[in-house]
């Protein structure tokens, strides 16, 4: 009866294991599945925002003021912040500087820009795996491109913005992610040596007195509220935008 007794344990317990290994296995192909259906997804919508960029610009007036960046441009209500058609956004949300640099040639076919006004780069903050050094070395290639594509635009950098406090009850620390205001300062200081551009350094207005993204000027830590765009907009206006 003990030898009886001594299988069946351990068969039940062989079994809750398996049990636990094919629930385990199962979940995982769920997550792939859904993170490829996603990839697609988002493949998809990245390769129209293209296209509506391509077929737009047949359509822009003369000597435009180009936006360009991740999520951080696309969300900025230029036409309504500035008032004028001249202003494009050719943002694309979580662009990083590998994917801008990538489709420089889409976003400006056509146009030849008066000014450039970028900022790029909060999204590589978010990968384990990309370097400080790959960042900036993106940003410069991207500068050096643009330079040579459009030598006679104004080319404005603005700094990377902060990102708020994980602690603060109002901030999402999922979205915040593994971006830290260390990391983003240390960046925009190398920003700020860059030749032929015009440094902005925007991260200044928008911080509280602990260094974080002000609450007032974001919506969970990471974009921007409508009054942090007024804060932008109006110091690129007063800088001649």
């Amino acid at each position: 009866m003990e030898i009886l007794i001594g299988i069946l344990g351990f068969t039940t317990v062989c079994f809750l294991a398996l049990s636990v290994y094919l629930f385990k296995q199962n979940t995982q192909a769920v997550e792939k599945a859904e993170k490829n259906i996603f990839e697609l997804f988002m493949a998809g919508a990245y390769a129209n925002r293209l296209l509506w960029f391509e077929t737009l610009n047949q359509r822009a007036l003369d000597d435009p003021v180009v936006f360009i960046g991740d999520s951080l441009i696309e969300e900025w209500p230029l036409q309504e912040l500035f008032t004028s058609a001249k202003y494009l956004n050719r943002g694309i949300g979580g662009d990083t500087t590998t994917n801008l640099l990538q489709r420089l040639d889409h976003t400006f076919a056509g146009l030849s820009p008066e000014k450039i006004v970028l900022l790029i780069g909060t999204n590589d903050l978010n990968e384990p795996e990309t370097t400080t050094a790959m960042i900036l070395e993106n940003i410069t290639g991207i500068v050096a491109k643009l330079k040579t594509e459009f030598p006679a635009a104004q080319l404005h950098m603005l700094s990377l913005l902060p990102v708020g406090d994980k602690d603060d009850p109002g901030i999402d620390p999922t979205t915040v992610g593994a971006r830290s205001n260390t990391r983003i300062r240390t960046i925009n200081d190398k920003l700020e040596t860059l030749d032929d551009v015009i440094y902005h350094d925007v991260h200044r207005l928008l911080v509280d007195q602990k260094g974080y993204l002000d609450p007032a000027f974001t919506r969970e830590g990471l974009h921007l509220s409508p009054r942090g765009y007024l804060v932008l907009s109006d110091h690129l206006k007063q800088a001649g935008l």
